[in-house]
């Protein structure tokens, strides 16, 4: 939603308006231009506040934000300037702040008054990231334009090695590059120190508590309980005054719960999918065809097969899109899926995150649905790939940084976070609604019955008239065939010639030899399932290459 450049001899200075943003000196702030999103610029004294938050349809108010225009400067008194601070902070729609104070007097620094200080919603939705240097701080929701301010030596190899073994990149302020930080959700950045040596800190906040479950009220409706939450959460964002709104269909429950509320008394609304590979007995298709029929959609369908990762014509290889190996494993799918909305004049895009994580049901709870009593589980754990050299297999059971919980699940931020560039890139701002606070909460109240095998969200597309083809589907999707497909064909020789010489086996994290050999031995039989170890192995080798 932001993106800056401060220079720390530039804070505390006149700023002043232009068409992109605020500008002072070497220093730049520009918020992100979306009909979705307005933004309040506050001035007071030597104090500058730039507040970006999403619009709600439940608060277009002409005069703007508590009375403030927004995106204009506004001179306020000190006291004007800190209750309003405080105020656009209750916005319940995700946002991001960004305070700049004057510089201190002398070496010294106030840590009450910082140089810079950012501060992030509850939504987690396209977080800043920011890289710190000797008298400069660099922020952006962008994370590939920060990468070249960063060496290929940044690269964490403990996180390294995680995403190579579990094909993960944990959602947390430290990233899978010293030097690059994020700013997750409700967390605050400080940027203080002496001239020159200026230090960036995040501060986590505090772990949100999980209600316990309840019990149903008698009389009680939960599915129209639910389908009134969703509707209302919906409204917020596509009712919005400029937005053209579409929406992902994949087939699965979560999309199909977005897209019968979204499209519910609207005009005929567009709808996005791909079309995977995937042998007919899964009837992905099917469940699609039966969701856009019943709900009116007007539909386009991205066949995966036509965008393989890492094929010739990749956009992620002629520079069309960045190389970051947190983002997306089926870039080129999405992209192209997403390049198709923007030219539908699609500028909001409706997701099915987050709707996975509604359900989830506490250990006791497992234990008491099926009847058992506790015991060790005796899933087995997923193979560590073997060219991981020993120093890299030894840092697997390592503590990694990570925030406390979120009002959604861990995997639910984590996917609103890290997604978020690839649609803001096409001009598209990415909605969850799955992941609204008071749908969360509803959840998690429900008994746990109703949570047991999805119940609540099965029973809710069913009241809305799909079969038990889409509500109780006899296989869930699996895009692994696609990313199968890329590597042992068309990507095969530049993955080769990557793993001839790796950068990550120079940095102790791969044994190139035994990389080379199981790639080839996967190649031939492998299972579908172990493509992801090869495919981060390969996309971090080029974001490396890409680096200085």
């Amino acid at each position: 939603m932001l993106s800056f450049q401060l220079r720390a001899t530039d804070c505390g200075g006149a700023w002043s308006s232009t068409s992109d943003g605020l500008h002072h000196g070497g220093s730049r702030i520009q918020p992100f231009r979306h009909p979705a999103l307005e933004d309040v610029r506050l001035i007071s004294g030597d104090r500058l506040l730039v507040f970006v938050r999403e619009r709600s349809a439940r608060a277009n108010r002409p005069e703007g934000a508590f009375g403030v225009p927004t995106g204009r400067l506004t001179s306020v008194d000190a006291a004007s300037f800190d209750r309003l601070a405080l105020e656009l902070r209750t916005w319940p729609l995700q946002w991001h702040s960004l305070t700049v104070n004057g510089a201190p007097a002398g070496d010294g620094a106030d840590p009450e008054r910082p140089l810079a200080a950012l501060e992030s919603g509850h939504w987690g939705t396209a977080p800043m990231f920011f890289v710190a240097e000797h008298g400069s701080l660099s922020g952006d929701w962008d994370a590939a334009r920060l990468l070249p301010r960063l060496s290929a030596s940044s690269l964490d190899p403990v996180r390294a090695a995680r995403y190579l073994a579990e094909y993960a990149n944990p959602y947390g302020r430290d990233t899978l590059f010293h030097g690059l930080q994020l700013l997750t959700e409700r967390a605050r950045a400080t940027w203080a120190g002496p001239a020159g040596a200026e230090t960036l800190s995040i501060a986590y906040p505090q772990p949100w508590l999980r209600p316990r479950a309840g019990v149903l009220r008698e009389g009680a409706d939960p599915v129209a309980a639910m389908d009134t939450i969703i509707e209302a959460s919906i409204a917020r964002w596509i009712d919005v005054a400029g937005v053209v709104v579409g929406v992902e269909v994949s087939g699965g429950l979560d999309s199909a719960i977005v897209a019968s509320h979204a499209a519910a008394g609207r005009a005929p609304l567009r709808s996005y999918g791909v079309a995977l590979i995937d042998g007919p007995e899964r009837n992905q298709d099917g469940r699609r065809a039966e969701i856009v029929e019943r709900f009116a959609l007007i539909d386009t369908a991205t066949p995966m097969g036509s965008f393989l990762p890492l094929a010739p014509g990749s956009c992620r290889l002629d520079g069309r899109a960045p190389m970051l190996p947190w983002e997306e494993g089926y870039y080129e799918t999405f992209d192209a899926l997403l390049a198709g909305a923007a030219a539908d004049g699609v500028n909001v895009m409706l997701t099915g995150f987050g709707g996975d994580e509604l359900c989830g049901l506490r250990p006791s709870e497992i234990r008491e649905m099926s009847g058992q009593a506790a015991r060790p589980s005796s899933r087995d754990p997923e193979p560590t790939p073997s060219f991981l050299t020993p120093r890299a297999r030894a840092t697997l059971t390592e503590a990694l940084d990570l925030p406390p919980r979120a009002a959604c699940s861990e995997s639910a931020v984590e996917c609103a976070a890290l997604s978020a560039a690839r649609y803001m890139r096409h001009g598209i701002w990415p909605v969850h609604p799955l992941c609204t606070p008071e749908l969360v909460q509803f959840c998690v109240r429900l008994p746990p019955e109703w949570r047991h095998k999805r119940r609540i969200e099965r029973e809710v597309l069913a009241r809305a008239g799909l079969s038990r083809r889409v509500t109780h589907p006899s296989h869930t999707d699996n895009f692994s065939p696609a990313m199968a497909e890329g590597l042992r064909g068309p990507a095969r020789r530049l993955v080769r010639e990557l793993f001839a010489d790796p950068a990550l086996h120079r940095m102790g994290v791969v044994d190139r030899d035994e990389l080379v050999r199981t790639y080839d031995a996967w190649c031939k039989q492998g299972p579908l399932d172990e493509a992801v170890h090869y495919f981060a192995a390969a996309v971090t080798e080029l974001c490396l290459k890409a680096m200085r």
